[in-house]
């Protein structure tokens, strides 16, 4: 059993996860049926997915190295299955970055701001900020950086993983370790 928290640190409830894995290999466990609001007695289903390149794996979408997410992205809002926004990820120094082109639906109007932002992003144009920073390459698996979700200001830990042949990229932000957040669809662009 794996117990679990939110961000307050309230126990939420108890994880069971029965896997055989190799030994001396990383896997990572990414969410394939989880919803954005989770009530007591709903389930979760993941994926256990190898870490490394040519893996024998079932899965379709397993990693490759050769599938960077460096480009042009069209996000999937994740409740409509609408194109919501533009986003450019670019990498420098090793690190990729994303940033917001093109906001294409909001609430808020065409040309947004984001107004639960905090520091140096409050009330700033959504168009043109960098959402997402820090992020390496490990392993065939994009990890270690942070992405903001500008409906609510907050900035959670995240990883990417290109699908489909590098057509298809899925951001996942999460607090504490990746079991507990939200994935995202994003298609490329170019």
């Amino acid at each position: 059993m794996i117990n679990y928290s939110d961000e307050r640190g309230s126990i939420r409830g108890d994880v069971r996860l029965d896997v055989t894995l190799q030994s001396g290999k990383r896997y990572w466990l990414a969410p394939i049926s989880a919803t954005l609001t989770m009530k007591e007695g709903d389930s979760v289903g993941f994926t256990i997915k190898p870490m490394y390149a040519g893996a024998q794996s079932d899965v379709s979408s397993t990693l490759a190295s050769s599938n960077s997410p460096v480009g042009t992205w069209e996000a999937v809002d994740d409740e409509t299955g609408k194109i919501k926004s533009i986003m450019q990820i670019t990498e420098i120094n090793g690190e990729l970055r994303a940033k917001m082109l093109q906001v294409l639906q909001s609430d808020e109007g065409p040309h947004p701001l984001c107004s639960k932002c905090k520091g140096s992003r409050r009330n700033q144009p959504v168009e043109g900020m960098i959402v997402m920073w820090g992020v390496r390459h490990d392993h065939n698996l994009w990890d270690g950086g942070n992405i903001i979700d500008l409906h609510s200001g907050k900035v959670y830990k995240v990883n990417l993983q290109t699908t489909e042949g590098g057509t298809k990229l899925m951001v996942h932000g999460y607090i504490g370790f990746s079991l507990n957040g939200r994935s995202q669809l994003w298609l490329r662009k170019n």
